[in-house]
């Protein structure tokens, strides 16, 4: 699972990024990509991100089974412009599904990586032994999120109504999105 990585991907405009695991040195890097979200987007990421301690084990390896973190560097500025968490269900009934959350910082959007953490994702899952990828949006405030998916055969499983409740108070739309996905590509 792990000799996959580092992974080195080239993104739509020809920007170098380097897919890893969250290592100990990332800490900074990683309170400066949250920083850089807006209050929106940090408010919807369902971390607490002003919080150390709910990051701790993504480098204590405390919770490697269940949860996995990548980021995605800038080759050349050494930036951590991307950061994706694979998260695995304990209970043996739902083993065969793991969720996706794929964050991209405002400087490295529309550029295909988002879309590029999401199939990574994917089939590292795939050789986890997961058959299913979920993906969760809030509906109206992630519309360019949720047609990536699309394009990358997740299918609109089911739409929760005023699910989502925003800082301010507002109710939006919980889209949930799946992907089942085939055998490890290193099978074939």
């Amino acid at each position: 699972m792990n000799n996959r990585y580092p992974l080195v991907i080239i993104s739509t405009d020809g920007t170098y990024f380097l897919i890893r695991h969250v290592k100990e040195e990332d800490r900074v890097g990683l309170e400066s990509f949250f920083s850089a979200l807006s209050e929106t987007e940090r408010w919807l990421s369902r971390i607490n991100t002003a919080d150390s301690k709910t990051r701790k084990p993504w480098f204590d390896g405390t919770q490697e089974e269940q949860c996995i973190p990548f980021v995605a560097q800038d080759m050349n500025d050494q930036v951590i412009a991307a950061y994706a968490l694979l998260e695995r269900h304990a209970s043996p009934c739902l083993a065969h599904i793991a969720h996706v959350r794929i964050m991209v910082a405002p400087g490295y959007r529309a550029r295909g990586l988002g879309s590029r953490m999401i199939i990574e994702l994917s089939d590292l899952a795939s050789c986890m032994g997961i058959e299913k990828v979920v993906a969760e949006f809030a509906g109206d405030m992630e519309e360019v999120a949720i047609k990536a998916a699309l394009r990358l055969n997740f299918v609109k499983q089911a739409t929760l109504k005023d699910y989502i409740k925003d800082s301010g108070g507002g109710f939006h739309d919980l889209v949930i999105m799946v992907k089942t996905i085939g055998p490890c590509p290193g099978d074939f």
